[in-house]
């Protein structure tokens, strides 16, 4: 039998698989938020150079939900991924802030990089998204957080950088039309950077799973049996507010740890290497996996049985498609 002396409030409870004995079950598996899951490893994958980065916002605000006209932005998790699918490991891992860094150790400086404005904190991570030359922007919800409210409020703040890949004056007034709000309405509409995709997690975990919850807490104990603590804004700043520097640095940490968790559900889940084989074996591009319906994927495969045994598919218009 198991001794349950070790087990604290971390403690995953898992179900054994009936194969198993109790001994080799993950009855009572220690996983907390600093360990990483057993599939965070780097493998080989045909799918090269799938650069991602993952961003979580800490903004300054004392309602549930920040507005974007009142509310700065103190601190941004940045994770980029330069081949995601190769190597579960970000290549970069910084906690951009308006906050005081002091009292950080030695190995943490690094990550922890202070700016005098919020205007150049968001600059410079637009800056890294071009440099890096970034597929896809992820975020656990892009639209009122994450990506979402970082392009909003840098657009608010009368920037000139752009994270597009190619610019043109008609793609940039569509993009500007889509990301404005109106007073009158409750729904929000944010553009991906033109080249770039625009990734919400808990959409993904929404199709995969059926949770009777789909938060970030609730998705990361079920995917990865961890746990981590569901702190909002305004708790978080008042305790970054707080004038001890091991406080805010426990801050720090946590903020550090979102942007690679949106990472390792979708890992986890292996959703970037079933998206990117879908793709290929229906010849269609890797976002139209999960943006377009069955009917384009009948299509893609009545077309390459066509040309296989030569015949050519008509286009027909739409009178004639009612006959």
């Amino acid at each position: 039998m198991t001794t349950c002396s070790n087990v604290t409030d971390n403690t995953m409870v898992a179900p054994a698989e009936y194969s198993q004995t109790l001994e080799e079950s993950r009855l009572l598996s220690q996983s907390s938020m600093d360990e990483p899951p057993p599939s965070e490893q780097s493998g080989e994958s045909d799918i090269v150079g799938l650069c991602v980065a993952s961003l979580e916002l800490l903004v300054d605000t004392k309602s549930p939900m920040p507005d974007i006209l009142s509310d700065p932005i103190v601190a941004i998790s940045l994770a980029i991924y330069k081949d995601v699918c190769r190597e579960a490991t970000p290549q970069i891992h910084h906690l951009l802030t308006l906050l005081p860094k002091s009292g950080l150790q030695d190995e943490e400086q690094d990550r922890v990089l202070e700016f005098p404005s919020e205007i150049e904190m968001l600059e410079h991570v637009a800056k890294l998204i071009v440099e890096h030359d970034v597929d896809m922007l992820i975020g656990y919800e892009t639209i009122r957080l994450s990506w979402g409210y970082f392009m909003r409020r840098l657009t608010l703040l009368g920037t000139t950088i752009s994270m597009d890949r190619m610019f043109t004056p008609e793609a940039d007034n569509r993009n500007e039309k889509e990301k404005e709000k109106d007073k009158g309405e409750e729904r929000i509409t944010v553009a991906a950077p033109n080249g770039r995709l625009l990734i919400s997690v808990w959409k993904v975990v929404r199709s995969d799973l059926k949770l009777r919850n789909y938060d970030l807490g609730s998705a990361t104990a079920e995917v990865l049996r961890r746990k981590i603590p569901m702190l909002d804004n305004p708790t978080l700043m008042k305790r970054a507010n707080i004038g001890r520097s091991t406080v805010r640095n426990d801050v720090y940490a946590h903020l550090l740890k979102l942007s690679t968790i949106n990472v390792a559900l979708l890992i986890e889940m292996n959703w970037f290497l079933k998206n990117a084989e879908m793709a290929r074996v229906y010849g269609f591009q890797f976002h139209e996996v999960w943006t377009r319906g069955s009917q384009l994927r009948v299509e893609s495969m009545l077309l390459r049985l066509a040309h296989r045994m030569q015949f050519v598919a008509p286009s027909i218009t739409h009178l004639q498609r009612n006959l």
